[in-house]
């Protein structure tokens, strides 16, 4: 029997950084990430995706994606106001729309050397990207 799946937001408590990741058991993952953070803390939403796995990775890869402006290091972001106004919109039963990624980061291309970019240099581009618009 497959486990639910689920994309999670896990953040401080003064919502400075976010955390946007797929678990089986977020209530286990922010156990665990709570033992290395000197910041208190919460799960502030999870999405349900049943048992489709991949379903969640795509979701969650558009959100970084979508995010990438806010982007710090691996799953964390800055808890910018795009971001808690998503958040708070779920919670408050209004599911946002977040566009589907145009592609998977995991298979970017760098235009410059055709090389495979790996998920830190791609979220980097797509930040300095957003950045400069």
């Amino acid at each position: 029997m497959s486990k639910s799946q689920h994309v999670y937001f896990i953040g401080d408590k003064r919502r400075r950084y976010v955390k946007i990741g797929v678990s089986n058991d977020p209530w286990w993952r922010i156990q665990d990430l709570q033992a290395g953070s000197p910041l208190e803390l919460r799960l502030d939403l999870v999405l349900d995706f049943d048992t489709d796995r991949s379903r969640a990775l795509v979701y969650e890869d558009a959100l970084h994606q979508h995010f990438a402006e806010y982007w710090r290091f691996r799953e964390w972001f800055d808890y910018a106001t795009p971001i808690r106004v998503f958040v708070d919109g779920w919670k408050s039963g209004d599911a946002p729309d977040i566009p589907a990624p145009a592609y998977s980061s995991k298979q970017h291309i760098d235009s410059e050397t055709g090389a495979c970019l790996s998920k830190e240099a791609f979220m980097t581009l797509l930040r300095d990207k957003a950045r400069r618009r």
